[in-house]
């Protein structure tokens, strides 16, 4: 790869998903980010869920369909 950085987006079924990539003229990337939709999907629930009740919250999180596993890591 070229000695440099970039920012690559990719359409994704649940929204936009991001690489960013720093190269030191080597083989493998110095760093590499990825911006999982999911993510930014799940910090929009305390502007949805707001003046809800707490048994509000199971359908409202049946409708931002997120997978937990993208925004463990």
């Amino acid at each position: 790869m070229p000695k440099g950085e970039t920012y690559v987006t990719q359409e994704a079924p649940k929204g936009e998903l991001g690489l960013y990539i720093v190269s030191d003229n080597t083989n493998n990337p110095y760093r590499l980010k990825l911006r999982s939709p999911d993510y930014y999907s799940l910090q929009g629930l305390n502007v949805i869920a707001h003046n809800h009740l707490l048994a509000d919250l199971i359908p409202i999180l049946g409708t931002v369909d997120f997978t937990l596993g993208s925004i463990d890591r």
